[in-house]
């Protein structure tokens, strides 16, 4: 009886370890898939895709800091030097970036560490230390409407979708889109009442 008891307690252990070494692990290949994807648009100069990233207070600012001299920073190659699992929901990420910011001509080396956090299942880069280029919080602030802080006139034809960075619809706000029935659904035609 005692060994039959003990077994069930090993095999409810074994289970619960390998139930989180799974869940570290495709979390860990999430964190990887995110890290790439953000320096893989960074390094080709896609900062919208990159600002995706981002927590969206630093989107803006990031895209001003950027797209304003784009043509002066030239990113040859990355390489993921180190990833520390923290946490659940935090990551430390280090990163050597090999660039040229023009006029100079001479190769650079510059070791980045990247913070990033899972926020509703997507890893977001809040914070990077030792950056190429300092964000500046205020920028791309001109029009502040245009960031929320505004009133501007609704526009009752305009539909805003907002994607996450693998291009899936997280929310539609707006004009309601027209209802699509699945593929091979028998459609009937609407009766209106009488």
């Amino acid at each position: 009886m005692n060994l039959a008891r003990l077994g069930l307690v090993t095999l409810a252990l074994a289970t619960q370890v390998a139930c989180a070494t799974m869940s570290k692990s495709s979390s860990l290949e999430a964190l990887q898939d995110s890290v790439e994807a953000y320096n893989d648009a960074y390094r080709w100069k896609n900062y919208e895709r990159a600002a995706l990233f981002l927590p969206p207070e630093v989107r803006a600012p990031f895209l001003a800091t950027y797209e304003e001299d784009d043509k002066a920073l030239h990113v040859e190659g990355y390489r993921i030097l180190r990833a520390d699992l923290q946490s659940e929901t935090a990551a430390r990420v280090v990163i050597r970036m090999r660039y040229m910011q023009l006029p100079s001509v001479t190769l650079e080396s510059k070791d980045l560490v990247q913070h990033w956090h899972k926020v509703a299942s997507r890893w977001v880069l809040e914070t990077e230390e030792n950056s190429i280029r300092e964000v500046d919080l205020k920028a791309g602030m001109a029009d502040p409407s245009a960031f929320g802080g505004g009133t501007p006139e609704a526009d009752p034809e305009l539909e805003v979708e907002v994607t996450d960075p693998q291009g899936q619809v997280i929310r539609k706000d707006g004009a309601p889109a027209p209802e699509v029935p699945p593929e091979g659904a028998e459609t009937t035609p609407a009766t209106s009442p009488k």
